[in-house]
């Protein structure tokens, strides 16, 4: 701290993504304390401390309440499938993202295959593009298999559908770490909040993950789509066990990281009270 030497601050992720990629560089440079929530980013942290010769941190290996919670409510709230196959189209708001380059062409592949899609913006582009989201919806709600969601109160369609198709989005790591389902990526420009990420040589988690709790797709490859959906429905790669393997491999403490990351707060605080 510029103004007492007896703050410890401590920064904890508000997704699971890269903190090397997906972080301003430096961000994290005069945080004391990291709660790392997966593998990839404690070696990015240590990396970066080596690089730029920075004073090492306490870098906690800690994990990600948000998917424990979601865990515990999809096991809580877990529903019979009615046998169609429901696939989950869920974008980023960021430039670029499907529903800005390639969103027809992805429907024009799926519909009439037999599934259920739905579409469900992020919040912000509901936002920001209301318009363009009409325009959409009037344009496919011909289709009986077509539906656009707005309203975001509640996971159930997230929990229960088949697959999930994204583009950059951290929603993916939610979802196939909370049901052990796979994802489907689109490989729009990739989201860069540190043009100098590659400084650091170690792949950032955002990108090594795609192929290993789903599929990525070029833009164009997209006619493809069909053909990688009965890939990720039916093929052991993409069951509930191996996923579970990747979600035990790449996230901290599953199901318990409130409790690690409490009691290192509370041991702190006793530590700092007898100093």
């Amino acid at each position: 701290s510029m103004i007492r030497n007896d703050v410890e601050y401590i920064y904890m992720s508000h997704g699971i993504g890269s903190v090397n990629l997906m972080l301003r560089k430096h961000a994290l440079d005069y945080f004391d304390t990291v709660f790392a929530t997966n593998p990839i980013a404690y070696a990015e942290i240590r990396k970066q401390e080596e690089v730029y010769g920075l004073k090492g941190k306490t870098v906690l290996k800690y994990g990600f309440s948000l998917i424990d919670n979601m865990i515990k409510n999809y096991q809580d709230n877990l529903s019979l499938n009615d046998g169609n196959t429901t696939i989950l189209i869920a974008p980023s708001w960021q430039e670029d993202n499907i529903l800005d380059l390639c969103i027809d062409e992805i429907l024009q592949a799926l519909l009439g295959h037999g599934y259920q899609i739905i579409l469900r913006p992020h919040p912000q582009y509901v936002r920001h593009f209301e318009e363009k989201l009409k325009a959409l919806e009037e344009k496919y709600c011909i289709n009986d298999d077509f539906t656009l969601q707005t309203d975001f109160s509640s996971n159930e369609t997230v929990f229960n559908a088949d697959i999930l198709m994204t583009d950059w989005s951290g929603i993916a790591y939610e979802y196939s770490f909370t049901t052990l389902k796979p994802s489907l990526f689109i490989n729009t420009p990739m989201k860069v909040m540190n043009p100098d990420y590659k400084e650091i040589d170690i792949v950032p988690f955002d990108i090594e993950i795609r192929e290993q709790i789903g599929i990525s797709v070029e833009l164009e490859e997209l006619g493809k789509l069909p053909e990688m959906v009965k890939k990720l429905l039916s093929e052991s790669n993409y069951s509930k066990e191996r996923l579970k393997e990747m979600r035990e491999k790449y996230l901290y403490n599953v199901t318990h990281s409130a409790e690690v990351g409490a009691n290192y707060i509370i041991n702190r605080l006793i530590e700092m009270s007898m100093s």
